[in-house]
Order: structure tokens, then sequence, then C-alpha cells
């Protein structure tokens, strides 16, 4: 977001307020999402985030202003409030005594996998193909793990 924010010339005090917005935005999910999933279940909620993932995404393609950033980023807040937390809750719920430490490792181990991976990624995607293409190329994997999810 800062090189996308960085190309609409937008001053240095939006990259602040847009990623505050997407982190107050996602405590607010933090504090109340676990209540919600204890009564309506964990899989509504994570397809919820699933499902907004590639839209948020392909959002940001049209975004010309740093409002525009801003707004979209808000959803952020939506996508990691739900997952950052509901994620590790999801993993317990499935897991049976013996396997929880080692499906929990797994789960920290893909998340450290795809946040060394997807930067590598998206830089060269930006750096060949342009910014949309990069949200694009995302967003369409995004749906691919909300189709997933969804399936299994």
């Amino acid at each position: 977001l800062s090189l996308y924010l960085a190309e609409l010339r937008a001053a240095p005090a939006w990259l602040t307020a847009t990623f505050a917005a997407g982190v107050v935005v996602e405590v607010l999910v933090m504090t109340r999402v676990g209540r919600w999933t204890d009564t309506h279940g964990r899989r509504p909620a994570l397809l919820l985030s699933f499902l907004l993932l590639p839209l948020r995404l392909l959002l940001y393609i049209p975004a010309t202003l740093p409002i525009h950033v801003l707004l979209v980023q808000t959803l952020h807040g939506l996508n990691f409030g739900i997952v950052g937390t509901i994620a590790v809750v999801f993993v317990n719920d499935t897991a049976s005594d013996e396997t929880r430490g080692s499906a929990q490792a797994e789960l920290a181990g893909a998340i450290g996998l795809a946040g060394a991976i997807a930067p590598l990624v998206c830089g060269y995607l930006v750096e060949r193909f342009g910014i949309d293409t990069m949200f694009a190329a995302m967003s369409g994997v995004a749906a691919l793990a909300a189709a997933l999810f969804a399936w299994f």
C-alpha cells in the first residue's frame, strides 16, 4: 500500500491514516468476532472473510484517490480481524488433543511461509506488470482459496 499511495502522490500522512483505519477496524472486529462465532460457528465468519478478500483486492484497482485506498483498507480490518483470531480457534476446534500442537504449528508455518513468499511474488508482479495486475492476480489467488475453503 505504501507503494500504491506513493504512486497516487499521496502525502505521507495518508499512509499512516490508511494503516490506522485498518487497524482500528481490525481491533473492533477482534473484540467482537469471538463471541459471534461462539453463537453462529467459526466457518461462517471465516467464509465471510475468505469471500471478502478477493473483492477487497479488486477494489484497490479503481481506487484513484488516497481516501479511496483508506476506505478499502478498512475492509482489511474486517478480513484480518476475523482470520487473525478465528483461524487459531478453528484449528483448535477441529484438531484433537493429540494433534492440536502440530495443527497450530502447521497454521503458523503456513502464515509464515505466506508472509515470506507473498511480498516476493507481489513485488515481481508489480515490477513486471504493474500494481493493478498484482491486485488482480492476488484476487484470483484469494478467490481460489475461498472456493477451496467453501468446498472443503
